[in-house]
């Protein structure tokens, strides 16, 4: 099964980003990937997406601004990491991606899987729980992806892997 795994202060730090005061909030994880038995996104550092570096798409959803997104796709790219979006949705909605997300990764994905040649996952956090979803290089349709919690951050042999030239799952 396909899962990201966060180390507990990663998520501490997530989630007192996401749930600040009112509205939709967003962050990266930057991660390593390994592919057994499923793809395995090994959160390593966050990257969070201020106020002010979000816009107003025209059908009213927020993105985040082209420069910052460029900046941030830059990083994972030299670091050899995938990206994990994370976004928050309040408690009056259900847990889940909304029709807004899911016209969001119709566009995006196919430009971050062709840019980095990684992986991609999304994720939406609500005050009951996470819901999680990846993608591979090799296909633009989403799969489920389980969200485990770890007390530190996962060892792992992962190498600096530069350029869209490797290909997963």
């Amino acid at each position: 099964m396909n899962r990201i795994i966060i180390p507990n202060f990663l998520t501490e730090k997530a989630k007192a980003h996401l749930f600040q005061g009112y509205g939709e909030h967003f962050l990266f994880f930057l991660c390593f990937i390994e592919d057994k038995d499923g793809l395995i996104f090994n959160a390593q550092d966050v990257i969070l997406i201020e106020d002010k570096d979000l816009a107003q798409s025209e059908d009213l959803a927020l993105e985040i601004q082209l420069p910052v997104l460029i900046g941030i796709m830059n990083k994972a790219n030299r670091d050899g990491l995938a990206l994990v979006e994370a976004h928050n949705h309040s408690s009056r909605y259900r847990i889940g991606f909304s029709s807004t997300d899911i016209r969001g990764f119709a566009e995006f994905v196919p430009y971050v899987l062709g840019t980095l040649g990684r992986p991609y996952g999304a994720t939406v956090w609500h005050p009951k729980g996470v819901v999680a979803v990846c993608w591979t290089t090799k296909s633009t349709r989403a799969v489920k992806m389980e969200v485990r919690i770890t007390p530190q951050k996962v060892k792992t042999n992962h190498k600096k892997r530069g350029g869209p030239n490797e290909r997963f799952g």
